[in-house]
């Protein structure tokens, strides 16, 4: 959550320079949860639909990455990328964020396709990671924006061999800051 807030305020005073809007798999933000559903093979889907849900794949499980033409790979490839795991968040029966994860080695196949279909990212940044033995690895991390799509993409995060895709509305995400601050208030009367 964090990391979602934290992307919010870096891409918060840049837009996307493509024409192109910022969508994925052809959904923009805001799209019905079942025509977006429709798309996919069922998921895992958890929370109550009228408020909010999510539904999880693991397309490196379920489809062949060596198959690109197979309809599996197509359903849930991301510029040619099959992703390890991928969630759908709904509000109110509609799109409010998708995160995607894959394998590091694809990252710049990804920042390739994703400069080429949104222009050149509204802004980036280099972090060092270190792992527990103490060997440090950089990560480049590049956001869009467009009207109230926030478009993350990382190449490392909590697994040094596992990037991420985050679009998320800025509307979530302010709703996930609120939320954040009521579960610490109800913490701390806890204690």
């Amino acid at each position: 959550m964090r990391i979602a807030l934290a992307f919010a305020a870096v891409a918060i005073s840049a837009s996307a320079a493509a024409d192109d809007p910022i969508t994925y798999k052809g959904f923009a933000l805001g799209a019905p949860r079942d025509q977006v559903l429709a798309a996919f093979p069922r998921g895992l889907c958890k929370g109550a639909v009228e408020h909010g849900d999510a539904c999880g794949w693991f397309p490196s499980k379920d489809c062949s990455a060596y198959e690109p033409e197979a309809p599996c790979f197509k359903q849930f490839s991301y510029g040619g990328v099959l992703p390890t795991f991928l969630v759908i968040t709904f509000r109110k029966r509609e799109l409010v964020a998708v995160r995607l994860d894959f394998p590091e080695r694809h990252f710049k196949a990804l920042r390739d396709a994703m400069t080429t279909r949104f222009g050149p990212p509204a802004s980036s940044k280099t972090e060092v990671l270190q792992n527990r033995m103490g060997a440090s690895f950089e990560s480049e991390r590049l956001f869009w924006m467009q009207g109230d799509a926030l478009l993350s993409l990382r190449q490392r995060g909590s697994k040094l061999d596992e990037g991420s895709v985050s679009l998320n509305s800025k509307a979530f995400l302010d709703s996930m800051k609120d939320e954040d601050k009521n579960q610490a208030k109800a913490r701390a009367k806890d204690l």
